[in-house]
């Protein structure tokens, strides 16, 4: 939104400090850096995490350098949800992001199905944020 200037090659940590002075600009609301998934949050507080991956995708037989960064959030649940691009929501199973496999999607509105492009393409350590 305020023009964090992630590009290829940005690491998960610097992408976390841009996640958290946009932040304060867009909301003005506290976030703070946590140290898991099961990291102590007050009662008002949601957890997120944060992966970044590079990788390659082929479309039409060329290759394409594809760069992006990732969230999920924890649901009422105990368990992550995350929403890929333009796609409607996936609540998941995952009950700890930093061991799942976090795969770059595909979706087709047509039929209302989700294709892994790259699986495991968010790869970076994981950031948790309490909000």
């Amino acid at each position: 939104t305020y023009g964090s200037p992630f590009t290829s090659g940005s690491t998960v940590e610097e992408t976390a400090g841009w996640v958290i002075e946009d932040f304060w600009r867009a909301d003005q609301r506290t976030i703070r850096e946590i140290s898991s998934a099961s990291a102590s949050i007050t009662s008002t507080e949601r957890r997120i995490a944060l992966r970044v991956g590079d990788g390659y995708m082929q479309i039409n037989g060329s290759l394409y350098l594809c760069s992006d960064y990732h969230f999920m959030r924890q649901t009422s649940t105990g368990y992550w949800g995350h929403k890929p691009g333009e796609a409607p929501s996936i609540y998941t199973t995952i009950t700890n992001p930093s061991t799942a496999s976090w795969d770059l999607y595909e979706w087709d509105p047509s039929t209302g199905d989700f294709n892994v492009v790259i699986s495991g393409f968010y790869d970076s350590d994981v950031i948790y944020f309490a909000i």
